[in-house]
């Protein structure tokens, strides 16, 4: 079963919507210049409401590893998703405590990246440095080495589609939202679409 990840919650509203439409997972963007950003001490707030049977995934960019590994160690992320030009050495020692997704800005000749990092335990497919809400090529995905979640303007309208490429995961941030804020309704429909409930 493909999995859904909502991404970019920041609210007790966003938590209150996921509670109820329980996704595999959510998304904290601990990014200071992303619009969705939150404060791990926020998080932590909002994790303490947080349906336990949904994993929070911590999304960073050019982090030390150590301050990744302290904010895992506060209880408020179970994976981390790395967004930057980190090393293979950062995404090994944060490996030794918890999961690691590595973001790739998917162009031709991606393999190169999928080399570079081997060690994650996810790829994350995205166009650009994420974050845009635009898709890019599926083509380019060809064969992936490693288990990914399918991001970059996934939607209401294009999931059904996503899902036949047969990603292990679907990653919706801007696609779950209606005037930038979470939408209850597009999260709902999104969530049972992959659960094939519609």
């Amino acid at each position: 079963m493909i999995k859904i990840k909502i991404c970019g919650l920041f609210s007790v509203k966003d938590i209150e919507i996921v509670n109820y439409a329980k996704p595999d997972y959510i998304g904290f963007v601990f990014v200071p210049d992303s619009k969705r950003y939150i404060t791990p001490d926020k998080a932590e707030q909002l994790h303490h409401v947080l349906d336990k049977s949904i994993s929070a995934i911590g999304v960073f960019q050019n982090f030390d590893a150590d301050e990744i590994i302290s904010i895992y160690k506060r209880g408020i992320i179970d994976m981390a998703q790395l967004h930057g030009d980190e090393t293979p050495e950062v995404v090994l020692k944060v490996k030794a405590w918890l999961p690691v997704i590595k973001a790739i800005s998917m162009k031709p000749g991606w393999d190169t990246e999928q080399k570079r990092y081997k060690d994650a335990d996810y790829f994350l497919l995205d166009s650009g440095s994420g974050g845009t809400g635009k898709a890019f090529d599926w083509k380019l995905i060809g064969e992936s080495s490693k288990p990914y979640f399918l991001a970059g303007g996934i939607n209401t309208e294009n999931i059904s589609s996503a899902l036949k490429l047969n990603p292990f995961a679907v990653d919706v941030s801007s696609g779950a939202e209606t005037n930038a804020r979470k939408d209850a309704k597009k999260v709902y429909r999104l969530i049972q679409t992959v659960r094939g409930l519609l």
